[in-house]
């Protein structure tokens, strides 16, 4: 979804994936959206802006992916982020629009 000024944005149900055995398709459940944030495989892909109508606006961050993003590091919140069903996940990201 393209907002004004050219802003992008990406709108997603906050979710939990269960594995019923390794290696096997997970199961979606919905979850929080901090529960969400922290299962993501870089601290740069844990950042949200809250829509919730009392907090609307405040940045989540559970990770600190921002500073992470700040001095243009990517850091790995799991040791299966590159070995899970995604391996090139961080691809996007090093070769983004102005890459890291």
């Amino acid at each position: 979804m393209t907002l004004a000024g050219d802003v992008d944005v990406s709108l997603a149900a906050a979710r939990e994936d269960i594995y019923a055995h390794p290696g096997n398709k997970p199961e979606a459940r919905f979850s929080t959206i901090m529960e969400d944030l922290r299962r993501r495989d870089f601290s740069v892909n844990a950042i949200a802006i809250s829509l919730n109508a009392n907090s609307r606006g405040l940045l989540l961050d559970p990770t600190n992916g921002l500073a992470d993003l700040e001095r243009r590091e990517i850091r790995a919140l799991s040791i299966h982020s590159f070995t899970n069903s995604r391996p090139i996940a961080a691809r996007p990201a090093l070769r983004g629009p102005h890459g890291l």
